[in-house]
């Protein structure tokens, strides 16, 4: 029996795509893509934001899609910062890496959605990968009438990370998603 499809936007730069899949048994099958042009003015970085949303409800009405959807937005929207911590217990972890990046950010944290993940842990001090974005990029799917069933971002931010030279990458972490995490998707503005 196939499983509902899945649908993944890549709202890139310049254009945003779509692919939706279905998973039946062992065998990952694309259903159908669907492309957009972004027209608008690259040098108003501003004007981005209303051609996504446009460009996502446009391959929504032409494809009829209905659900929700998983997000991939270009990483030049997202903050990075690798931190050093005490190796704690979770609860506690959660607290020390929320004061450790409220210094290190160059927005207050209060001001955007956040998660982090523990990238080397040698058993006194945890290395941890942290990443932002503002609240307004995250709106983009509620705006657009998509409701996120997850938010991830280009690959190329995280391999850039000077924190993942030395270590293989497994994919993105995903910055908000249906799951509990640090960062809460529930303060996406609607």
């Amino acid at each position: 029996m196939a499983k509902k499809p899945e649908i993944i936007f890549n709202c890139g730069i310049s254009h945003v795509s779509v692919s939706i899949f279905s998973f039946d048994g062992n065998t990952l099958v694309l259903e159908e893509v669907g492309l957009h042009t972004l027209n608008f003015d690259y040098t108003k970085d501003s004007l981005w934001i209303d051609a996504v949303i446009s460009g996502i409800k446009e391959l929504s009405s032409e494809l009829k899609l209905k659900g929700n959807a998983r997000f991939i937005f270009p990483g030049s929207f997202l903050l990075t910062k690798t931190i050093r911590v005490p190796k704690v217990e979770k609860d506690k972890q959660d607290k020390i890496v929320g004061f450790e990046l409220s210094q290190k950010m160059p927005f207050p944290l209060a001001e955007l959605i956040w998660d982090y993940q523990v990238i080397d842990d040698d058993g006194v001090e945890q290395e941890i990968l942290a990443f932002a974005v503002k609240p307004e990029v995250a709106a983009i799917c509620c705006r657009a009438g998509r409701p996120p069933s997850e938010i991830r971002f280009s690959i190329r931010s995280f391999a850039r990370s000077s924190a993942l030279t030395n270590q293989e990458f497994a994919g993105p972490t995903p910055i908000a998603s249906n799951a509990p995490a640090t960062a809460s998707a529930s303060s996406i503005p609607k």
